[in-house]
């Protein structure tokens, strides 16, 4: 008897075929080979391996990005000159000494809008309703501490002074003072 390679199947010693896949029996045997399996998966466990390991290593990586994070980080702030912008409408009161032409005509609202956001810039967290509903609706401001006077750069401290200076005059004489 011989037995098909490519299918295992028992023929005849004399067939030139298999009579169950119709192989070609050029080598007769007279032992039964095992058939050939097509797994699906065949050529394609390396791959399975590798995807099952890059995800799990993302994972891990991800679990650790995410989930360990530095609570005592460093809180690196802006210095002047650094060619850094800073957000909200008076940026230049946190840049450059101010002047008379920056702060005449303001109102002493706007007078004040403009001193805390150097505070609100550092992370402020106010007390005073009006200024917290203010800088509430900023996008940029992040309510972090309830004291940033280490953080003012000297800038700042003196621009915060200038401004309250104007801010009186504006109680006492109104707009017209600067005009």
């Amino acid at each position: 008897m011989a037995f098909c390679t490519k299918c295992g199947k028992q023929n005849l010693e004399n067939a030139k075929f298999c009579t169950s896949c119709g192989a070609a029996l050029t080598v007769l045997t007279t032992t039964p080979m095992p058939p050939q399996i097509n797994s699906p998966f065949k050529n394609r466990i390396p791959w399975i391996i590798i995807g099952i390991i890059a995800f799990a290593g993302l994972s891990i990586g991800g679990y650790f990005a995410f989930f360990n994070k530095n609570s005592n980080k460093e809180i690196i702030q802006p210095k002047i000159g650094d060619n850094q912008t800073f957000p909200g409408t008076y940026p230049f009161a946190s840049q450059r000494h101010l002047n008379d032409e920056d702060v005449k005509n303001l109102s002493q609202y706007t007078l004040r809008i403009m001193r805390n956001e150097i505070y609100a810039r550092h992370g402020y967290i106010f007390q005073n309703t009006e200024m917290k509903n203010y800088f509430s609706t900023q996008a940029w401001y992040s309510p972090l501490y309830n004291d940033v006077n280490s953080m003012l750069s000297e800038i700042e401290k003196s621009n915060i002074e200038f401004i309250k200076r104007y801010e009186k005059y504006v109680g006492e004489y109104g707009n017209d003072f600067y005009r």
